[in-house]
């Protein structure tokens, strides 16, 4: 996980070339899982890494989100 922001993220895979171009990415940090669900924007050339831009959501009490996650880790 790299570049990120509150609208996405950078992540690095052994093998990109299984992600369609919807994805929902869990992380799990401290206990919690943060799930989102977002766009592949960008590839790198190797297919090692995706650009990832997040779909606008509505907080859940059920969910953490993305925007939970990066005010965590800031």
């Amino acid at each position: 996980l790299t570049n990120w922001d509150a609208l996405g993220c950078f992540i690095h895979l052994d093998d990109a070339t299984k992600v369609g171009s919807h994805v929902k990415v869990d992380i799990s940090f401290q206990g919690r899982v943060f799930e989102q669900r977002g766009e592949v924007v960008a590839e790198t050339p190797d297919l090692r890494g995706v650009g990832i831009k997040f779909e606008s959501t509505v907080r859940s009490l059920e969910t953490f989100s993305w925007s939970e996650f990066t005010e965590l880790i800031e």
